[in-house]
């Protein structure tokens, strides 16, 4: 690893910088809604480290971005943050790495929703548009005195799941492409529906 601070300077926020991320106003939002139920990173420098790995891993200006082997970019980003690789070994494989840890998940969720506006726009707008596609699927249809009349629901139900995956697929590749090519945390994502509408709003 060989990284100096000028070369996060197009950063959202500059991970080497000795300053306090946790003073800069623009990290309130990432805060927010971000429960630690289990304890793990209620102070304040705990957050610091959480906030600097996930600049250097997913903000989309990272030097670190142009590493291939995701296990050498983690290590990389976990240094940077302030991690001892040796005794914090367990605990970065256990919730960090990984983004198992749904504090972990949730920070990275709204930092990416700073970093990556246009990005994230298009894959709300494409969720929306999913959950209501499958909502629709899952409408009975409705015997009819017409049979033409029950062909067409069919073929509108037939365009209506042939559309979802085409946007099923784009969400797949947008999700990879926000978190950076990270398969773990696209994995996590969508095992916890983060970025469906009623998650978002507090539902479920």
């Amino acid at each position: 690893m060989n990284y100096n601070e000028r070369e996060f300077n197009r950063c959202l926020l500059n991970p080497m910088r000795k300053a306090q991320l946790h003073e800069d106003a623009k990290l309130q939002s990432i805060w927010s809604g971000a429960e630690d139920e289990e304890g793990l990173f209620i102070e304040k420098v705990a957050r610091e480290k959480i906030c600097r790995y996930i600049v250097c891993m997913y903000d989309p200006e990272s030097p670190l971005l142009k590493e291939s082997v995701f296990a050498q970019r983690k290590a990389d980003a976990a240094l940077i943050a302030g991690y001892d690789l040796e005794k914090d070994a367990k605990f970065l494989e256990e919730h960090v790495y990984s983004c198992s840890n749904e504090y972990v998940l949730t920070v990275l969720v709204n930092y990416q929703r700073l970093s990556n506006n246009r990005l994230m726009a298009s894959i709300n707008a494409d969720e929306q548009t999913y959950w209501e596609f499958v909502k629709r699927l899952m409408e009975p249809i409705t015997k009819s005195e017409k049979d033409k009349d029950m062909m067409s629901a069919l073929d509108i139900k037939t365009k209506l799941s042939e559309a979802k995956e085409v946007i099923n697929k784009r969400l797949t590749e947008n999700w990879k492409k926000l978190f950076a090519g990270d398969e773990d945390a696209v994995k996590e994502v969508v095992k916890r529906n983060v970025f469906r509408p009623e998650h978002q709003a507090g539902i479920v």
